[in-house]
């Protein structure tokens, strides 16, 4: 076996800090790696920070927007600041005998109403917007097919509807992109945004794919250009989900159902159609 012979020379060039330069040679690639490694997970934890500090900002600000929308709810279908919506004392409008004659209007409108107004009014659970979203359409969807049904009875017109309740058509577009999302199915992790969010102009990229009221009317309401859609949005990674403000939506919602219960009121051949189809005597229980 060959004798190795180390160098004890401590000459510069040859050994530094009393160890063998050739040392110092080796960890070369090693220290670059170190150093890499941690200005790499600096970076990293920054880049965490900033995005737990937006999604901080972004939950506070859905959180208050639901909060609003709560109070412009609550403020517009209980007036009186009693239990009892706008709907509970519709039928008094029909000329119902209170002793012997009972309507379904009251309790079947008002739970659907009670049921939003509940969902809005909770303390927690309004700091996912997607979840949120998805909750508040959908039993907004449930109260507007229970006005579609007396709309129906009443011989209201498809264009007379448009008119003078178009924020049902919008809350009936987001239902459907929400319960038959057709080819949003095949896009990749979209985001979601409140139209009135001030994250949305500084986060979402030019050329992104925006879902918004005017897209889902041409798509949502509609079978004629799904396949347009599909060519659309089929493995797409920059799709943004622009929501309504719920505050608008909601001010909209109820002034809606404010007019139609008017509507009610102030024309004789409805209530007495109404009459005729929603009330029973309280023997007939018997």
């Amino acid at each position: 076996m060959p004798n190795l012979k180390i160098s004890t020379n401590h000459s510069k060039g040859e050994c530094f800090c009393g160890l063998p330069l050739w040392k110092f040679k080796d960890m070369t690639g090693v220290i670059f790696i170190v150093i890499a490694l941690g200005i790499w997970n600096v970076i990293i934890l920054r880049k965490l920070h900033l995005e737990r500090k937006k999604n901080t900002v972004k939950k506070g600000f859905v959180y208050d927007q639901f909060y609003d929308a709560a109070d412009v709810f609550f403020n517009k279908i209980y007036p009186d600041k009693e239990l009892d919506g706008l709907f509970a004392n519709l039928s008094t409008e029909l000329g119902l005998d209170k002793k012997s004659e009972i309507s379904c209007l009251d309790e079947n409108l008002d739970i659907a109403i009670d049921n939003i107004d509940m969902f809005l009014s909770q303390k927690v659970g309004h700091n996912d917007l997607q979840y949120s979203f998805q909750q508040f359409f959908i039993l907004m969807y449930f109260a507007v097919q229970r006005v579609e049904v007396l709309t129906n009875l009443l011989g209201i017109s498809r264009q007379d509807k448009n008119r003078y309740f178009p924020v049902f058509r919008k809350i009936t577009a987001w239902a459907n992109f929400i319960k038959h999302p057709k080819a949003f199915f095949l896009c990749h992790m979209p985001e979601y945004y409140f139209e009135n969010d001030p994250l949305f102009k500084k986060e979402v990229p030019e050329n992104a794919i925006i879902i918004d009221d005017v897209f889902l009317e041409k798509y949502y309401l509609n079978k004629n250009n799904d396949e347009e859609l599909k060519i659309m949005l089929t493995n797409k990674y920059d799709v943004i989900v622009k929501i309504p403000s719920v505050v608008n939506l909601s001010t909209e919602f109820c002034n809606s159902i404010i007019s139609f219960i008017n509507m009610i009121k102030s024309n004789d051949e409805y209530k007495a159609i109404l009459k005729d189809t929603t009330v029973i005597k309280e023997t007939d229980f018997d």
